[in-house]
């Protein structure tokens, strides 16, 4: 993800499923969360690389995407001109999901094929989600909350920077060509 962008983003309240492999809790204020190997939970994501550094937890990748699931997604983004719904973290568990698909790649060949399969899949995702989102910012640059509500948080800033760069570059050229004030 890039540096910008993962900068300007806070994922703090987007839970990532995870499997307990041994005793171990965490705090957020005055709650403390204890989980025993084998359970199956939720974590906020600003705690999850503690629990994976000290090796309580791992990423339940089953549960936060899947090949089938990414072939759905992009099936339906394909099929129509409006943004589908996506999951708020969507993009966060595509990352988990990719990092655990290339550490799985290098044991396994059959990985190799599913994750260059994801790939193409994600990328194609991307492009037809952007491809919408420019099209909304480019017929009218002033951001809509209707259409932001079906964007993930990543997409939100893409769509509030396309306005304002759309907006701006317009007010520019009207000054330009027809001696408008800015």
């Amino acid at each position: 993800m890039d540096k910008e962008l993962a900068s300007t983003l806070f994922y703090g309240d987007i839970n990532i499923p995870v499997v307990a492999l041994k005793e171990g809790s965490y705090r957020v204020g005055l709650l403390e969360v204890k989980f025993k190997p084998g359970m199956k939970t939720e974590v906020p994501y600003r705690v999850l690389q503690n629990l994976l550094e000290k090796k309580i937890v791992e990423v339940d990748v089953d549960s936060i995407l899947e090949l089938h699931p990414l072939k759905k997604i992009q099936w339906m983004e394909s099929r129509t001109k409006e943004l589908t719904k996506l999951d708020e973290g969507f993009y966060v568990k595509a990352k988990l999901y990719f990092s655990h698909l290339r550490e799985k790649a290098r044991r396994d060949e059959n990985a190799e094929i599913e994750l260059a399969k994801a790939k193409v899949l994600f990328e194609d995702i991307v492009r037809l989600r952007l491809t919408k989102i420019a099209r909304l910012a480019m017929a009218d640059p002033t951001p809509s909350r209707d259409f932001m509500e079906k964007m993930t948080r990543e997409e939100r800033v893409f769509y509030a920077k396309m306005c304002h760069l759309i907006s701006e570059w317009e007010k520019g050229l009207k000054a330009l060509v027809e001696g408008w004030e800015k």
